[in-house]
């Protein structure tokens, strides 16, 4: 009976996290009931072994979040990928093209459905696959309660 629970009660969590990264893009609204209004902390937001197609965004945040970026060719994005929710966040962008400069933004959702999304920042894939490099790219974060 308390394993039911438990993997209920972790059901409704992941269920949670779901809905609330849903919402920091905007497609909706998370149905939790928010316990804190504080939004995660984004720092450190780094753009790590970016080749000709593929790139690594990592960063920070000062609570557990979902880790979620959005990116694409034009300030608007397009795309999305996820990471493991957590403090350290590491998403991996693959399908990307040779030479072509890439737009995005990291998102974190916290379990109580608050949000933060950096500004919109750049990198450049490599023009071919040789060797990959390592930058921060400038800019600041929001928040959303």
């Amino acid at each position: 009976m308390v394993k039911t629970k438990v993997a209920t009660r972790t059901k409704v969590i992941v269920a949670v996290i779901v809905l609330a990264g849903l919402a920091a893009l905007g497609y909706g609204a998370a149905v939790a009931p928010r316990l804190s209004t504080t939004s995660p902390r984004i720092s450190e937001v780094k753009v790590l072994e970016f080749g000709a197609t593929s790139a690594r965004i990592i960063w920070l945040t000062d609570e557990g979040a979902a880790s979620i970026v959005s990116y694409g060719t034009t300030p608007e994005h397009g795309s999305v990928a996820t990471g493991a929710a957590g403090t350290t966040h590491d998403v991996k962008l693959t399908d990307l093209t040779p030479g072509t400069v890439y737009h995005f933004r990291v998102h974190s959702v916290d379990r109580d459905g608050n949000r933060s999304t950096s500004s919109d920042q750049t990198f450049s894939t490599a023009l071919s696959s040789s060797g990959s490099s390592t930058t921060t790219p400038s800019g600041s974060s929001t928040s959303t309660p």
